[in-house]
């Protein structure tokens, strides 16, 4: 019974897939994506983009302190995962004693999403913490995995924390994340588990933006089902009954709505070669739309060839795209250059990099049960005797998937992809809380949408809630 329930649900969800797939593409054809694709002045822009965001050698245009770089896990699965930084690894003893700032992206996204904020940042602050932003194994110039499930993916990112606080000497670890980069940090977050096979002690503190918690998620699914299946069950027995049904009805909302904004999921989910004709139709137009969904406006061509809007939408999908043919011979100032297994994955798609980073939705990243198995975490000289306690009430502690170190959630309203009533309702209690009095708040950003670091208003929130945590998790230890 249960294999056939299975099967069923597996043709629903390849048959909603394709549903959404013919709707976006109709759409895209409808809308003009396909007849009015972008002039040769975009794509010239674009590559001109690409090399100056992803040339090793050069220093970030908006942050001239900072740098490429790269750490080279040899017990991962992801032998080499590429960072931008204030801090090269050169220079780590310097960096002794000061807090560790890693922020995670999401997807479609990359490290120099987050350049907006670091603007933001007080100087005394950037020059007092070391700051490090990797790109996701399979994206930009990190290496790819075998597959994206859930152990090479987490012990990865696991082990480059590690690998950042023994080459970095920090007095505290802030991890931030948000979209996919918010589900890996509160997956590490909430399933450190810190006994003797955990890595509780890696982290000190995070940030968290518009993500799930897988954990609370799945929790309100199951509310929010067991809630309709009442209701429906009551209704049979009374199937004159108007109101039961409405209520049913309402009791099924949320659920019917995150479906709906999770369509694109579904259609990733189908054969590759359809996903692949479904994000280079047009000239990349579903890339694009997101562009024009993070960024506003100010991202929207207001006739045909709109020079300001091909500028803005280059330079987003430069970091989008990730490097190029091109910069492939370029070196790190630490002498680091693209590693053979990026090379050979952006020769083979130069201008997709997406056929790898789709299967972060395809490869059980979300559901998978994560497993330490790295002898670098679990043998680590730098596993503490004790950490900071956070503060909790009883029953929250029993809560399954909780997480263990202080956290803020900084939500954008109006987010396309993730319905409140899923991602945000009850989150405050799976926060963790300091002793000091951080953590355990969702912050909100008015129209901030699922992109707010990308718009002025975001960017500088996110700033202010990170320098708050840091300086938070600082002042504890002291």
């Amino acid at each position: 019974m249960a294999t056939a329930s299975l099967v069923v649900a597996k043709v629903l969800a390849f048959l909603y897939g394709l549903q959404v797939f013919s709707y976006l593409s109709i759409r895209a054809i409808w809308e003009g994506y396909v007849s009015k694709r972008p002039s040769k002045r975009f794509w010239r822009l674009l590559e001109e983009e690409r090399t100056r965001l992803w040339n090793l050698a050069l220093p970030l245009r908006s942050l001239p302190n900072f740098t490429h770089a790269f750490l080279r896990l040899p017990n991962s699965s992801c032998h080499n995962i590429h960072f931008i930084t204030n801090t090269p690894p050169s220079a780590a003893p310097k960096a002794s004693g000061k807090p560790l700032l890693v922020l995670l992206h999401g997807w479609p996204d990359n490290p120099h999403m987050y350049t907006r904020s670091l603007t933001h940042l007080p100087t005394s602050f950037s020059s007092s913490t070391t700051i490090i932003a990797p790109s996701l194994p399979g994206f930009g110039a990190s290496d790819s995995v075998p597959s994206y499930s859930v152990n090479n993916v987490m012990n990865a990112i696991a082990e480059f924390v590690l690998l950042a606080r023994e080459t970095y000497q920090p007095s505290r670890v802030i991890l931030c994340g948000h979209d996919w980069g918010g589900l890996v940090a509160g997956r590490l977050l909430g399933e450190d588990r810190a006994g003797d096979d955990g890595v509780g002690w890696l982290v000190d503190a995070g940030v968290l933006g518009n993500t799930a918690i897988p954990a609370h998620a799945n929790s309100n699914v199951a509310d929010y089902t067991a809630n309709f299946s009442n209701i429906f069950r009551a209704w049979t027995q009374t199937p004159s009954s108007y109101r039961l049904l409405r209520s049913a009805g309402s009791a099924i909302r949320p659920l019917a709505a995150q479906v709906a904004r999770s369509g694109y999921v579904f259609l990733f989910n189908l054969p590759r070669p359809l996903v692949g004709f479904f994000i280079d139709l047009g000239g990349c137009w579903f890339l694009r739309v997101i562009c024009v969904i993070a960024l506003g406006q100010e991202a929207e061509p207001q006739s045909p060839g709109d020079e300001d809007a091909e500028e803005i939408q280059a330079h987003y999908l430069a970091g989008i795209l990730g490097p190029g043919v091109s910069v492939l011979d370029t070196c790190t100032p630490d002498g680091d250059g693209y590693p053979e297994v990026v090379q050979k994955r952006i020769k083979a798609h130069p201008n997709n990099p997406h056929t790898e980073t789709i299967r972060y939705y395809r490869e059980g990243l979300v559901s998978g049960s994560w497993t330490l198995k790295s002898a670098a975490l679990l043998d680590s000289p730098l596993r503490p005797k004790a950490r900071q306690p956070t503060v909790v009430d009883e029953a929250d502690e029993r809560i399954e998937g909780r997480l263990k170190v202080p956290v803020e959630f900084v939500w954008g309203e109006g987010d396309p992809a993730l319905d409140e009533r899923i991602c945000l309702r009850g989150v405050e209690r799976y926060l963790g809380k300091g002793s000091g009095g951080a953590g355990g708040c969702v912050r909100r950003v008015e129209k901030g949408g699922h992109w707010f670091l990308s718009r002025e208003e975001g960017s500088k929130r996110w700033a202010e809630v990170v320098v708050e945590m840091v300086r938070e998790a600082v002042g504890e230890e002291s």
